[in-house]
């Protein structure tokens, strides 16, 4: 990715939700190829996934929505998610963020979503729909 062309991002279908754990928890076994992250540190496990997918019996907040920026990205580049976020918090909105190997993945509340689309496309970014 050059630094003259701009980064592109699309929004990822379904809706998502951010669950809590015991941090001694097992680790859920994911029920759908879609996205799931998981994560443990030494106080809680957390995941993120299909709200439909949800295990049973998790502290749930539901209501997200992915943006995931188009990659891959290079390990070079510096400040992309940084440069993302910006619009988003001036526009006041909160965010959730994943970053893989490849790219990264903010998460915003369904009724932010508009607003955190149309803020970073005045930024900017290239919204684009998925599969482009």
């Amino acid at each position: 990715m050059s630094a003259d062309r701009p980064i592109r991002f699309t929004l990822e279908p379904g809706d998502y939700c951010i669950g809590k754990l015991p941090r001694d928890a097992e680790i859920p076994d994911p029920t759908s190829s879609g996205f799931w992250s998981v994560t443990r540190t030494p106080d809680e496990l957390s995941m993120i996934c299909f709200a439909s997918q949800a295990p049973e019996n998790v502290d749930l907040v539901r209501g997200w929505r992915c943006l995931k920026l188009i990659g891959p990205l290079s390990f070079t580049l510096k400040g992309v998610l940084q440069s993302f976020l910006t619009p988003l918090a001036q526009a006041d909105i909160c965010v959730l963020t994943v970053s893989t190997y490849d790219t990264d993945y903010v998460f915003v509340t369904e009724t932010d979503l508009e607003k955190a689309i149309q803020s970073l496309i005045e930024a900017g970014y290239e919204f684009t729909t998925p599969g482009q």
